[in-house]
């Protein structure tokens, strides 16, 4: 199994993938983003794409982005979805400690449903915030 790093000048070439694994992930967002939107991000740099593959087929993608708060810059995992994914996690895991050191961040840091956060729970994770929203009336 690898992590591959698609560049923005990729995104294009591996559309089809990318779009596949993202339809996923705006069924069970909440109406923040549609699959142009991440394309559009994933094109221009913003955010990062990662192919997880088992040496043919890809089994999962990742999408991250660099948040630069005023005292610490952080590696935000923003959407991940792949079959199998207790085989590779730590595959990525390590992948995503390797770019967040190479980009100079001191944190990873996502919004994950409670299961996720079970399954990394070896890895040290930890909860240090509840993300709590309201509809505006």
């Amino acid at each position: 199994m690898n992590v591959i790093r698609i560049h923005p000048e990729e995104v294009d070439y591996d559309m089809l993938r990318i779009k596949t694994w993202l339809t996923g992930a705006v069924a069970r967002g909440h109406g923040e983003m549609e699959v142009s939107d991440y394309i559009d991000w994933l094109k221009s740099g913003k955010f990062q794409g990662w192919a997880i593959t088992d040496g043919h087929y890809w089994i999962g993608f990742c999408i991250t982005e660099i948040v630069e708060y005023p005292r610490i810059t952080v590696c935000r995992i923003v959407s991940l979805a792949g079959l199998d994914m207790f085989s590779w996690k730590d595959l990525l895991h390590e992948r995503m400690q390797q770019f967040a050191k190479e980009q100079g961040c001191k944190r990873i840091e996502t919004v994950a449903r409670p299961g996720f956060f079970r399954a990394l729970r070896h890895l040290g994770v930890k909860v240090m915030y509840w993300v709590i929203s309201q509809e505006v009336k």
